[in-house]
């Protein structure tokens, strides 16, 4: 988010590959190292941004998108609508969003 006197100009990425839910219910089997890397990815994301102070609070396969069609495609954590920005250290914000 960039923001001026007279404006406010919000910055999104534009992601392609669908929803995490679709690829699994396609899928007539989902390897547990398919699931393993996407896990690591989602973490990685919850990670950081409970870092920041911020909880997501509605992880979900149909929130976690891909940035392509392609099969490697990194993942991406949408949908911040539950969302909220807590103040205080890493550590508390971990045990809540917990």
């Amino acid at each position: 988010m960039f923001e001026t006197s007279s404006h406010v100009y919000i910055v999104m990425e534009l992601v392609t590959g669908g929803e995490l839910f679709d690829r699994i219910v396609a899928k007539d089997h989902y390897s547990e190292t398919e699931a393993a890397s996407v896990f690591v990815e989602v973490m990685s994301a919850i990670d950081y941004i409970h870092s920041i102070g911020i909880v997501h609070r509605d992880i979900k396969p149909e929130n976690v998108l891909y940035g392509s069609e392609a099969a490697n495609a990194p993942v991406k954590v949408a949908d911040f609508g539950l969302g909220r920005i807590i103040q205080g250290s890493e550590e508390e914000v971990r045990h809540l969003a917990w």
